[in-house]
């Protein structure tokens, strides 16, 4: 259904929604004939043979952001994912069966206090009855649990050593796009390479630069309400350390090898007008109706 369908894109990192400042300019509504850009990225997965490929479009705009995945074979999306600051959610577009999903803080904390509850029943029944589906349920949900806060400790002590990224003094070009390299390295191993173009070489700037860090803060606002079993990190927090937006992203595996890699293949500047409005379908929660527990 589609709250589940929405919930599913949540909890993979996707959905993420910011909250506006008072004041700032970001929370005036958008302007319909404003330029935004239009950037088309390829992503290659190495580890499958053939490599998986997949391509998903970014669109930038003053206060507003949107996110294309699930392309058909004419590139048409099968899902949006719109942020808008001035609405202070995401809005979530399957067009598929053309319907859409609201996101924000508190539907957050409805699905989170949810699953509290459902994991206390399952502790139920794992008193119950050690050795019924439940309880097989129940442990694999505890051995998750206390693998994500493993890794949030890790998290939290890779925040507190300083800058997760470094800058390097390699340079180039990509698309006519100046970059500078960056590389994430943890416990001596290379993690990802970023070659980044400034946000003042995108012609979007500050405008920019300001949405993601409104995403970085509702998202470690998400990790806190999902009460410590969430296994993402920040995925909007580099942003604030790189000043640009990524024109490729390589992940390496423990043996230094590049395992997937995330390319601009294309940047052009669009017509805002239409681009992060909902174009009619009906709108529900994903915390609306959800199933009582048993």
């Amino acid at each position: 259904m589609l709250r589940f369908r929405a919930l599913g894109l949540l909890l993979s990192g996707v959905l993420l929604a910011i909250s506006p400042v008072p004041g700032s300019a970001q929370t005036r509504g958008l302007e319909s004939d404003a330029k935004a850009l239009r950037i088309r990225q390829e992503i290659t997965d190495s580890r499958f043979s053939p490599p998986a490929k997949e391509v998903m479009i970014t669109t930038l705009g003053r206060g507003a952001f949107r996110l294309d995945t699930e392309l058909d074979a004419e590139g048409a999306p099968g899902v949006s994912s719109i942020f808008r600051v001035d609405k202070d959610s995401f809005l979530i577009l399957f067009h598929d069966t053309q319907q859409a999903a609201i996101q924000d803080r508190e539907q957050l904390r409805v699905v989170a206090e949810r699953r509290k509850a459902l994991e206390k029943r399952l502790e139920e029944r794992l008193a119950e009855n050690p050795t019924s589906e439940d309880a097989a349920h129940a442990r694999m949900l505890e051995l998750r649990k206390k693998t994500a806060r493993l890794e949030a400790e890790q998290h939290q002590e890779g925040k507190q050593v300083g800058r997760r990224f470094e800058k390097t003094s390699e340079s180039g070009e990509l698309l006519g796009y100046p970059w500078n390299k960056y590389r994430q390295v943890r416990d001596g191993l290379l993690v990802q390479e970023l070659l980044v173009t400034p946000w003042a070489d995108l012609g979007i700037g500050d405008e920019a630069a300001l949405v993601f860090e409104r995403l970085s803060r509702f998202a470690e606002d998400s990790l806190e309400i999902a009460g410590g079993v969430s296994r993402m990190e920040n995925p909007y927090e580099p942003y604030l350390e790189i000043g640009g937006f990524p024109l490729v992203i390589r992940y390496f595996d423990p043996q230094g090898e590049p395992i997937m890699e995330t390319r601009v293949v294309s940047i052009e500047t669009v017509v805002g007008n239409g681009v992060f409005d909902n174009p009619g379908y009906p709108e529900e929660g994903i915390a609306e109706d959800l199933p009582e527990l048993e």
